[in-house]
């Protein structure tokens, strides 16, 4: 009977070290889950920031794109114009404006392989304006695709 006795003291032992084993083990899985669960958390609040960032992006590239239509619709326009009435109309806008337009004429004379109008729309122009909007164009930079303007080749800064 004693003999039996230690026999289930030791199955009761070995019972409870069992249970607490799993109990730790249960713990364990329990902690990872939560990790996990945070590191889900995490990444869905990635997704949704990537997903903004992208959505950013491309209405970026939208404007970006009407902006080039507009421009290329506006100076088709105004080469349309007789000349005077085109540097009258250029003369009222601002002086990116003007630039990207002239910019925009000239990318298209370039395609069409003709003459650009826009050192004769410059010429047209009250000279102190003329003379500031040169200037600016010659700091800028063409972006890739578009044509170095009249008067940029070669030359220096102001």
């Amino acid at each position: 009977l004693l003999l039996e006795k230690e026999r289930l003291k030791r199955r009761y032992e070995s019972l409870d070290l069992r249970t607490e084993q799993l109990t730790a083990r249960e713990k364990a899985v329990k902690q990872k889950e939560a990790e996990v669960e945070q590191k889900l958390v995490a990444l869905n609040e990635e997704q949704k920031a990537l997903t903004e960032r992208e959505k950013s992006f491309n209405d970026s590239v939208r404007q970006y794109e009407n902006r080039s239509a507009n421009l290329q619709r506006v100076a088709e326009n105004l080469m349309g114009m007789p000349p005077q009435k085109a540097v009258d109309r250029l003369v009222g806008m601002s002086d990116q404006d003007v630039i990207e337009v002239l910019q925009a004429t000239d990318k298209i004379a370039q395609e069409n392989n003709a003459t650009s109008i826009v050192p004769y729309w410059l010429s047209l122009m009250p000279a102190d304006r003329a003379a500031s909007i040169s200037r600016k164009m010659l700091k800028i930079q063409p972006a890739i695709g578009q044509p170095v303007l009249a008067g940029q080749a070669g030359q220096g800064g102001p």
